[in-house]
């Protein structure tokens, strides 16, 4: 699976969100899979670190629900990721 598939399955599920990017970094991370960059409206993914189709699909929901909670709340989004209200 590519970043392009990726890209196309999240948008799949919620077609009508702000442009966004995802990239697969290619590198290897001790703390994350994933991330999402809201300024940028990107979602990075370490796909070295997961090793199946279904664990990179895991992650890019996860960072694209960051992306929806960014884009569409009516209340400014905390700096912390994992509020509560996520």
């Amino acid at each position: 699976m590519n970043q392009d598939q990726v890209k196309d399955a999240l948008l799949r599920l919620n077609s009508e969100v702000e442009d966004f990017a995802v990239l697969f970094t290619g590198k290897r991370s001790n703390k994350v899979d994933g991330l999402y960059y809201p300024e940028r409206r990107e979602i990075l993914i370490h796909n070295t670190n997961l090793q199946s189709d279904n664990e990179i699909i895991y992650t890019a929901i996860h960072e694209f629900a960051h992306h929806i909670q960014f884009t569409t709340s009516a209340q400014p989004v905390s700096s912390r990721s994992h509020t509560t209200h996520f």
